[in-house]
């Protein structure tokens, strides 16, 4: 997931980490750990604040954009998480889930 400043980018892996990269650079900025198995699905807020990650772990994650901390682990789907995205201001968020659901 590309910011919309266009200067970072977001990507999720298999082993459960986030990481936020600089384009010019190439470098890695930040690594947020704390998914239980792979990270399906990535989104952040306009201003650049909050991170959002969804995963095999059934979870969707809230991040500070700015130290990597986990802010808030939401759960309720039965299956993984397979899609996110984040209102402008990073206050909610919506999930898609293999379970056949939606969640806000």
């Amino acid at each position: 997931k590309l910011t919309k400043e266009g200067d970072r980018i977001l990507s999720g892996s298999e082993d459960g980490n986030i990481k936020i990269w600089d384009v010019e650079s190439g470098t890695c900025e930040m690594t947020m750990t704390g998914h239980n198995g792979e990270v399906r699905a990535v989104d952040i807020s306009d201003d650049g604040l909050v991170v959002f990650s969804g995963g095999e772990d059934k979870t969707v994650r809230s991040w500070d954009a700015q130290t990597g901390v986990l802010r808030l682990t939401m759960e309720g789907h039965t299956d993984e998480v397979v899609a996110v995205r984040a209102a402008p201001d990073g206050k909610k968020v919506c999930s898609g889930s293999d379970d056949k659901t939606v969640r806000l």
